[in-house]
């Protein structure tokens, strides 16, 4: 009896182990460029520079991207401005990304400067890639400077 109760744990573990693991998740450096346009407290600043970054891509059941996570290794994208170093973290979520297709993409930002600068952006496009180039419309779009 207690070999059974074993093996039907392993069962049980094993067989909710393979249900979870189909959605995948995969990680990648790349070497990005990354430029901000922000304005804080009526100034208007670009935070720029050398940005490379790591990503977690992540993909559902199906096998379609669902999102992906970044965050920019370096504290090298600098504010023109006060020159004031940044560390973004960002997080994108999307839906299957389809030629075709009208698809949403949401993008949210948290930039955190070495001089206590901390800026919250997040944006919603709509891109219309049914024509067979893309269209883009930003539907939301908000920016918080604390």
């Amino acid at each position: 009896m207690k070999a059974f109760k074993i093996l039907l744990t392993l069962f049980i573990f094993c067989f909710f182990a393979t249900g979870v693991s189909s959605a995948q998740s995969t990680s990648e450096k790349t070497d990005n460029y990354c430029f901000f346009m922000v304005e804080c407290n009526g100034v208007e600043d670009y935070i720029t520079g050398p940005a490379p970054r790591h990503q977690v891509n992540h993909t559902n059941r199906a096998g379609d991207f669902d999102w992906v996570n970044s965050q920019f290794i370096s504290n090298q994208l600098v504010s023109m401005a006060t020159g004031e170093a940044f560390k973004v973290n960002f997080i994108v979520k999307t839906v299957t990304v389809v030629p075709g297709a009208v698809f949403q993409i949401s993008k949210h930002y948290n930039l955190v400067g070495d001089q206590g600068t901390h800026i919250l952006y997040s944006v919603v496009i709509i891109y219309d890639w049914t024509s067979g180039y893309f269209k883009s419309t930003v539907v939301k779009e908000k920016m918080v400077c604390l």
